[in-house]
């Protein structure tokens, strides 16, 4: 009985290490890399929502995923600036000096970026207008404070 006892526990135990899910040892630099492309894709949605919502593209039926895939990636915003992470970005230390400025700033992102969403699903073209200007606003607010001039690529 012994002998079988044995292997079963070296296996339960190899298999909860293989399970334990590993702390990364993120660099700034990969953090940086990290918050691009996370901007990347709010930026991405904010353009395809753009041009539907300026008439240059007709909406195909995208619009409201577009909506809702921007308000679900601003929820990421605020955990993509750990302390420690900011050397060598376009993200200013305003960012680590002033988390509760900070923290507001992107709860308004996610606040304005959910009501563009439901706007949008409600599909009346002024409500639309207006939250997607507030969305902009803030966008444009929290990289007016927290984010160094650059040119963008």
């Amino acid at each position: 009985m012994r002998f079988k006892l044995f292997p079963c526990l070296i296996c339960l135990l190899l298999a909860s290490a293989l399970l334990t899910t590993a702390q990364a040892e993120t660099s700034a630099k990969n953090w940086s890399k990290y918050r691009h492309a996370v901007m990347d894709v709010l930026k991405g949605h904010i353009s395809a929502i753009s041009l539907v919502a300026f008439n240059q593209v007709e909406d195909t039926g995208h619009l409201k995923q577009h909506a809702a895939g921007l308000a679900e990636a601003a929820t990421e915003v605020g955990k993509i600036f750990p302390a420690g992470s900011g050397e060598g970005t376009h993200a200013l230390p305003a960012i680590w000096e002033q988390p509760e400025e900070f923290a507001a700033a992107v709860a308004e992102l996610e606040r304005t970026t959910q009501a563009l969403s439901e706007a949008i699903a409600g599909g009346d073209r002024r409500t639309i207008a207006s939250a997607f200007k507030a969305a902009g606003d803030a966008c444009k607010g929290c990289h007016e404070k927290f984010r160094e001039e650059h040119d963008h690529d």
